[in-house]
């Protein structure tokens, strides 16, 4: 089956679609953005057949597309749908998809309503700037409000060469916390490791050139043994002697309570992962029992 699209918002992930689109054969036939210099550079992109900063522009085009994209911002989801939704549009044949990784379909309500078939698809991947990357094999979180729409969007899963996955709108929140917690928090805990580098007397810009074997390699076995086998160092080893110095030095380093409280608490979780009971005291480190 040949799509006709519609983008509402041309941003980063936009941009990776639409040249996803184009790729397989579908065709973006309307694109309407706030602003004008962004969308004439999309349309120019991707061959967009009619594009306006005035989203209820979109009523002129209605017979002429079965999918619209909305791209904006989490915020502004809602908005946008109840604006559709008071536009004279071919509802019951078009499916409605935002692509955020944290709201659902009932953004999409007043569609919904309208007889639209709705539904959220997000791939768990950053696009840092509006330069398109390659979807084949990544994954996308497929979250619907019926199983008409479920199917019309495995189905451009499946052309776009991604790996869904179907999740119950109650249960995303869950996902996109997976996913938080999978890129989000990781660059802060790099950062932190390169404070400690600096302290020793290293320099910022010879960071990734000592520390980037390990990085990679603790990302790997990761990958391939899970998080549970993946743990080296001082924990592993029970090396409360190492610890204690450590906290040592956190704790005398008045500009390091930060990561003081930081390592405190990984520490505790990663000993609790190993089934090491361990119990973190300012002067003294031990393992609970003993």
């Amino acid at each position: 089956m040949e799509f006709r699209a519609a983008f509402i918002g041309t941003g980063r992930v936009a941009w990776t679609l639409g040249d996803a689109f184009v790729d397989v054969g579908y065709f973006i036939h309307f694109a309407s953005n706030r602003t004008e210099e962004p969308l004439k550079k999309f349309a120019e992109e991707f061959m967009v057949d009619e594009i306006s900063t005035n989203i209820k522009d979109i009523s002129k085009f209605a017979s002429k597309f079965q999918v619209c994209i909305i791209a904006v911002p989490d915020s502004a989801i809602k908005e946008v749908a109840d604006t559709l939704a008071g536009l004279p549009l071919n509802f019951k044949t078009t499916l409605f998809m935002h692509l955020s990784g944290s709201k659902t379909s009932a953004e999409l309500a007043s569609l919904k309503k309208m007889g639209a078939m709705t539904g959220s698809f997000h791939i768990p991947q950053s696009f840092p700037s509006r330069k398109a990357i390659r979807l084949w094999d990544l994954p996308v979180c497929i979250e619907a409000s019926s199983v008409k729409a479920e199917k019309m969007m495995l189905q451009f899963a499946k052309r776009l060469k991604l790996k869904p996955i179907c999740i119950k709108p109650e249960l995303k929140i869950y996902y996109h916390l997976a996913a938080v917690f999978a890129s989000n928090f990781f660059p802060v805990i790099i950062a932190d490791s390169m404070k400690m580098f600096e302290k020793a007397g290293g320099k910022e810009k010879d960071y990734f050139k000592i520390f980037t074997p390990i990085i990679a390699t603790t990302i790997q076995n990761i990958i391939e043994n899970g998080p549970e086998n993946s743990v080296s160092g001082v924990i592993s080893r029970k090396d409360f002697g190492t610890l204690q110095e450590h906290l040592n030095a956190l704790s005398y380093d008045g500009s390091s309570q930060e990561q003081l409280l930081t390592y405190i608490r990984l520490s505790e979780e990663t000993a609790k992962m190993l089934g090491i009971n361990l119990k973190i005291v300012p002067n003294k480190t031990e393992e609970e029992g003993k």
